[in-house]
């Protein structure tokens, strides 16, 4: 059994991840989606989600997601060797301070993200 909990925040990543952390399964992850706010996933030490799943929001109304949030994600999951998903930058990913306008309205196409964020893994059968 793959489990998995959603955490949009550091705050929702503090109180959900301890929980899932015990919780018997093959695989545990985090979908990290949508990503509202920095994630710092070694701040609880070990263990580390065997995955992340990473996204923007797609919707009407949707947040802003700063795409510096995931490149540091993806040092932190390169660093405690967790495989890292990106699903989509979302509605409106931000870079450098600046909106980021992208012809697929849900920032689905990787041929338009950032060359480091092009990342499609899934975590290695234990």
């Amino acid at each position: 059994m793959w489990f998995g909990v959603t955490a949009e925040n550091q705050e929702h990543y503090d109180r959900r991840w301890p929980i899932a952390a015990q919780v018997k399964a093959k695989i545990r992850f985090v979908s990290y989606e949508p990503a509202l706010g920095p994630l710092d996933i070694r701040r609880l030490g070990e263990p580390c989600p065997d995955w992340m799943i990473v996204g923007g929001e797609s919707g009407p109304g949707t947040r802003s997601f700063d795409l510096a949030w995931a490149s540091n994600l993806i040092d932190q999951c390169r660093d405690a060797g967790v495989a890292v998903f990106i699903k989509q930058l979302g509605r409106n990913p931000v870079a450098d301070g600046r909106p980021l306008r992208l012809r697929d309205r849900k920032g689905g196409d990787l041929e338009e993200w950032l060359p480091k964020l092009r990342i499609r893994e899934t975590p290695a059968r234990k």
